[in-house]
């Protein structure tokens, strides 16, 4: 026995109903136009009348296709990848009859199964004996005319048909298919349990003895049975479709039995094959579910980690159903599983956003949105501010195509429009004075009211130089190539980068910009480095792309003046580093943008280390509370001159003298500049001063009233000297003695004093 490469070969064969494969035809166009027959199996062959591969189309066989609108089922099926059922009568093309069609696309291939509705085998089997039975009812009227007619019918029937007569059901009448079946046995006028002994057991004689007993017709699909058909002794699995049917005598009584059975081996080995194909088919989807499931967790891994913020919103009330963690950040720690964008984000919905999800909802059509401003609420300031987004809402649609839900996919790019916008202001402004300058030109010499810009004109796709304007021709010393390709012209530089740029240029349609482009002119003695701002935009004819225009516009003066300006920074910066004292710039988010190299040697940190962070968290809540009036005044717009005791830390307590100078741009507060300069040791100087002037304050005091008591202690001996003089006529000597023991009894300050002043 052949080996089987294929079971689906195999099953394609064996299936009882037509099946072909058909590969595409489509005209010049793209369209599709017809089908080519790639294979049509045996059954579809015996329906149709054609070979296993015919030579001509679907249509050239069948141009009825087209308005009975099977051809258009065909292309449906094939373009959408989804099945298709059709149930037609055809007329025509030598055929007449109706057909069932499922079709459905696979790979390349369409594969369709047709099967002939008036050409079902049971309607065939069913009439044929209801057939026999009326004749056989007949026949008892009409006798042995209408007997043979009925023998004729068995005779020729595509089935295997025998009578049996008495209960040990001996052969009476075997039709010629039947004794195909055992070809080297003798059947006629054996018991069947004689002439076909392999079936003991199996139960097919115990049902022919219960159909003999009580006249009840038995009928089995796909009775399973061991047979002997090729008569070698090895009996061989069989599938049968029996009908045992009880005949009657004129009385009435059970006489013998009519067995018809027919052979749907075939059928069911080729089901069987089905079924575990179906099996091995339903393990694979349940690995490929499996698999589905961790593409789905991996999926959101990713999601997750993904530098962008993203969610999906489920339904038409757009409820989050999933979201990262950089879509938290960005919607302020505010984002709920389940909960809809209108719910828990009012400013979004003022600004029309939920209104333009309803849209894409509605519309199943994508929205793309491009550094659109949005005000959203910040969750550190506690006010909502302005920043940019690049985002996409993109439609999630189920197998009908309908939408079922939303993708959100935002970048925040404020950082870079706030940056563009302050590179174009200054570069706006360096075009204007460039433009003055080129006006001041052109007025002088009579020419272009405008700039000079070059211009070239390529065709491509081999990008063939059509045209060059007489600026372009200048810059590359009056010779341009026309018509060769601008990679043998050798005009710029980078052919590979510059070919895949044009590439794109042409393929999508899309402008592309190349700013600061550094060339080498030949007209250039000594050479030098100029610097060209390259446009290069789509030129279409008949809303067609043909070919690609490049604008070049030299800025090499604007670069200069910008690594001359950054230069200058570089300056500024070191020479702020190299002040002792500390200067900063501060955001309206009390958030240090620049600070200099002074700021390490107070905090231990460097500047890059430092910028980032808050007032609030560098200097410490204590020594917050002494500046905060004084950053809310500076960031009101208020140039604010004060002074403080800050204690930055327990060991670290200084009185600081600071400046708070509001940047004010358009009327608008981007923040402030800070000057703190360190005035500890002048307060410490005054206090010193100020210490000492109250000690000598309070000496003067004590002197003063020291010198009170000496003068009326004074006054007091000047008494008692007169006295003693002039009452008593005491000598001198005891006056002496007397004020010596008065200058005894004084304090000490007192005796110094005096001593002083003598």
């Amino acid at each position: 026995m052949a080996p089987v490469n294929n079971p689906l070969d195999v099953f394609f064969d064996l299936v009882p109903t037509g099946a072909a494969l058909y590969t595409p035809i489509y005209d010049a166009g793209g369209a599709l136009t017809d089908f080519r027959f790639a294979r049509l199996n045996p059954a579809g062959q015996r329906l149709l009348g054609l070979p296993a591969q015919p030579p001509r189309s679907f249509r050239e066989y069948y141009p009825n296709s087209v308005p009975t609108g099977i051809f258009a089922q065909y292309c449906t099926a094939y373009l959408t990848g989804q099945p298709a059922t059709y149930d037609v009568p055809y007329a025509g093309d030598g055929l007449d009859t109706f057909f069932r069609l499922v079709a459905q696309r696979s790979g390349d291939l369409l594969v369709v199964n047709f099967t002939d509705m008036a050409d079902l085998p049971r309607s065939e089997v069913e009439h044929s004996l209801r057939a026999s039975q009326a004749r056989e009812r007949a026949a008892r009227a009409e006798a042995e005319t209408e007997r043979q007619r009925f023998y004729d019918v068995l005779m020729q029937l595509p089935a295997s048909v025998a009578t049996t007569r008495g209960p040990a059901h001996v052969y009476e009448l075997i039709n010629p298919r039947c004794q195909q079946l055992f070809q080297q046995r003798q059947l006629q006028g054996l018991p069947i349990r004689e002439a076909l002994p392999e079936l003991a057991g199996q139960g097919i004689v115990e049902q022919l003895d219960h159909v003999y007993a009580t006249g009840e017709t038995h009928y089995e699909l796909a009775q399973e049975l061991w047979v002997d058909v090729t008569d070698t002794g090895r009996p061989q699995r069989r599938y049968y479709n029996v009908l045992i049917q009880a005949l009657r005598d004129a009385q009435g009584q059970v006489d013998g039995l009519l067995n018809f059975t027919y052979d749907v081996t075939a059928h069911v080995e080729a089901r069987a094959q089905l079924q575990q194909l179906n099996q091995e088919l339903e393990a694979r989807v349940q690995a490929r579910t499996q698999q589905l499931s961790e593409q789905q967790g991996l999926l959101r891994q990713i999601l997750g980690q993904v530098p962008a913020a993203i969610a999906t919103l489920r339904g038409p009330e757009h409820r989050f159903s999933f979201f990262n963690d950089q879509y938290q950040a960005l919607s302020a720690e505010r984002t709920k599983l389940d909960h809809a964008v209108a719910d828990l984000f009012a400013e979004v919905e003022e600004q029309g956003l939920v209104a333009l999800l309803d849209q894409v909802y509605a519309t199943g059509q994508p929205f793309i949105g491009t550094e659109k401003a949005m005000m959203l609420y910040n969750q550190r300031t506690g006010q909502a501010e302005t920043r940019y987004l690049d985002f996409i809402y993109q439609p999630l649609l189920n197998e009908q195509h309908r939408s079922q839900g939303i993708l959100v996919f935002s970048v925040d790019v404020t950082e870079k429009v706030r940056a563009r916008k302050q590179a174009e202001t200054l570069q706006a402004a360096m075009l204007a004075a460039a433009q003055r300058q080129a006006q001041q030109r052109q007025e002088f010499f009579q020419i272009l009211e405008q700039a000079p810009v070059a211009t070239m004109l390529l065709r491509a796709p081999a990008h063939l130089i059509e045209y060059v304007n007489p600026f372009f021709a200048q810059f590359f010393g009056g010779e341009v190539p026309l018509g060769r390709p601008l990679v043998e012209a050798q005009l710029l530089a980078r052919p590979p980068r510059l070919l895949a740029l044009l590439d794109s240029v042409y393929q999508t349609g899309a402008t592309s910009v190349e700013h600061e482009r550094t060339l080498e002119l030949p007209g250039d003695y000594p050479a030098r480095l100029r610097y060209f701002n390259f446009t290069y935009q789509a030129y279409r004819e008949s809303d067609r792309v043909v070919g690609v225009t490049v604008f070049a516009t030299e800025v090499t003066e604007q670069v200069r003046a910008r690594q001359r300006a950054e230069a200058g920074e570089r300056r500024l910066q070191l020479l702020t580093d190299a002040l002792p004292v500390l200067i900063a710039y501060i955001d309206p988010t009390y958030t240090y943008r620049f600070v200099n190299q002074s700021y390490e040697r107070w905090f231990h940190q460097t500047p890059a280390e430092i910028v980032g962070r808050t007032a609030r968290e560098l200097v410490g809540e204590a020594a917050y509370a002494h500046v905060e009036a004084n950053l809310a005044r500076a960031l009101a717009g208020e140039h604010v001159e004060w002074q403080a005791t800050m204690p930055y830390r327990p060991d670290f307590i200084r009185h600081v003298r600071g400046s708070f100078v509001p940047d004010v741009q358009e009327g608008q507060v981007l923040g402030f500049y800070s000057l703190l300069s360190d005035v500890s040791e002048l307060v410490e100087a005054r206090h010193a001063a100020e210490a000492s002037a109250r000690q000598a304050l309070a000496l003067a005091a004590e002197l003063s009233q020291t010198n009170q008591q000496l003068t009326r202690t004074n006054v007091d001996l000047d008494n008692f000297i007169y006295t003693a003089s002039h009452d008593l006529r005491s000598p001198i000597t005891n006056i002496e003695g007397l004020v010596l023991l008065l200058r005894q009894q004084l304090p000490a300050k007192v005796r110094q004093a005096r001593a002083c002043w003598a």
